[in-house]
């Protein structure tokens, strides 16, 4: 079995995003496409981070850690 669940049923909102990105996506160039996937992997990364606690990037006007 897979480490993270996986939704059994989308929302609405989850459909109309799939929807719109399936129609987009046949349209797009070569260089589009590498940017629209970048986006969504840093986008996983950023989210993965976050669930575990391990967001290191301090808030806008707090002091990192090694200060």
């Amino acid at each position: 079995m897979a480490e993270t669940a996986v939704k059994e049923v989308m929302t609405d909102k989850e459909r109309k995003i799939m929807r719109t990105f399936g129609e987009v996506i046949p349209k797009l160039t070569e260089g589009e496409k590498d940017y629209l996937l970048g986006l969504g992997e840093g986008m996983r990364v950023s989210i993965s981070k976050t669930a575990t606690g391990q967001n290191t990037v301090p808030a806008a006007g707090q002091p990192s850690r090694n200060e």
